[in-house]
């Protein structure tokens, strides 16, 4: 059973069921364990609920080349949330939303002041792990390295940690059309860096 909403099958309605507590009175929600994780089990054990369809459609979660996308959650069906029947500020944290056309917040039965808050994240996190560590060791190393610019030639040149082998260059040119070598301090046009292995 869940611990801070009941799920009515009759009005499609997630009624909170947490008393607001604290100064100023609040009522706090984390869309995937109050709501999405205790769904799941309210499903599981209720009869009258399996006869329906579950009515939050989680998204994300999945890897990508630069982290993972974050977890957000639909709310279906036109399933919608009732706020505890009391003046306070109701909280949800985490990124739920209703099918287009659908309020994701009912207003309350009797003439109290609830302030709804949404705490959405992003939609991409990105996760560090021992792939991405050895990565920062070598953008480490790259910076630590020295880089040399030749004012007579317009070349740039990338030196390893001892300062003579050469790793990579560029040709730095003064005009757009790349007609003119770099000479003089001033604004920079990097073409692409030449390969020196």
């Amino acid at each position: 059973m869940a611990a801070k909403v009941s799920f009515e099958p009759a009005t499609k309605t997630i009624q909170v069921t947490e008393v607001p507590s604290g100064t100023p009175p609040t009522v706090t929600l984390n869309v995937k364990v109050d709501l999405y994780s205790d769904a799941k089990e309210d499903w599981r054990a209720d009869s009258t609920l399996q006869k329906m369809r579950f009515p939050i459609l989680p998204l994300g979660g999945n890897p990508v080349p630069i982290g993972v996308l974050g977890d957000s959650y639909i709310l279906t069906d036109g399933w919608h949330i009732a706020p505890y029947e009391a003046d306070h500020e109701f909280i949800i944290e985490g990124n739920l939303f209703p099918e287009i056309g659908y309020e994701l917040v009912a207003d309350t039965v009797g003439a109290y002041r609830v302030t709804v808050t949404r705490q959405v994240s992003t939609l991409v996190e990105v996760r560090t792990s021992d792939a991405g560590d050895a990565d920062l060791a070598l953008i480490r190393r790259i910076l630590d390295n020295r880089l040399h610019t030749d004012p007579a030639t317009g070349i740039m040149t990338l030196y390893g940690d001892d300062g003579v082998t050469p790793l990579r260059q560029w040709n730095i040119w003064e005009d757009i059309a790349a007609a003119q070598a770099y000479r003089s301090q001033g604004t920079e046009r990097r073409d692409a860096p030449v390969d020196l292995t």
